[in-house]
C-alpha cells in the first residue's frame, strides 16, 4: 500500500512520461482492478496506458482523486460512486476508439 504523497507523485510522473496534458487523463477510486472494472471504464488492459496503486484507505484514495481533479485538472467520472472497498487509485489516459462516441469521463 502507498501513502497519499507516494501515489500523487507516481501519478504526476506517469502523466509527465506518457503525455504531459493532465486533461487527457482520468483518475478514479476503485476496488481491486478486475476485467469487469476495466470494461466498466472502457480501458483496454493491453493497449491503453494506465496504472493502479493501492492506497491505505478509501479516504486516502479519494484524497488523491480530489487533488488530481481539483489542482491538476485531471478528469474524474461523476458516477464514480466509491464503495468502502475502493482503496485503489486508477489513472488512465483517455483513448479515442474508431467508431466510438467521444470520450466524456466527467459525464457532462
Amino acid at each position: 500500500m502507498y501513502s497519499v504523497q507516494q501515489i500523487k507523485f507516481e501519478c504526476l510522473a506517469y502523466i509527465k512520461e506518457y503525455g504531459g496534458d493532465p486533461t487527457a487523463w482520468v483518475v478514479l477510486a476503485s476496488e481491486a482492478p478486475t476485467p469487469a472494472s476495466f470494461a466498466r471504464w472502457g480501458i483496454d488492459h493491453d493497449r491503453d496506458i494506465w496504472m493502479c496503486k493501492p492506497a491505505l484507505s478509501l479516504k486516502a484514495a479519494l484524497n488523491v482523486v480530489g487533488f488530481l481533479r481539483d489542482r491538476m485538472c485531471v478528469a474524474a467520472p461523476s458516477d464514480n460512486a466509491a464503495s468502502p472497498d475502493a482503496r485503489f487509485v486508477l489513472l488512465y489516459r483517455k483513448q479515442a476508439r474508431p467508431g466510438a462516441p467521444p470520450l466524456d469521463p466527467a459525464g457532462a
